[in-house]
């Protein structure tokens, strides 16, 4: 399968860039595993979206 392109809001990025660095470095790698599998297991749809 081929990889999500992900982007971010830039409100989304604000928020992100003003987190301390080491919660971002926990955070990141998640929001990158989403391009390779945009829905994980147990993942579920919420009112036409997934979450």
């Amino acid at each position: 399968m081929a990889d999500y392109t992900i982007t971010f809001a830039r409100s989304a990025r604000r928020e992100l860039e003003s987190f301390d660095a080491q919660i971002v470095k926990r955070i990141f790698p998640k929001i990158e595993a989403l391009a390779r599998e945009p829905r994980p297991t147990g993942c579920r749809k919420l009112k036409g979206a997934y979450r």
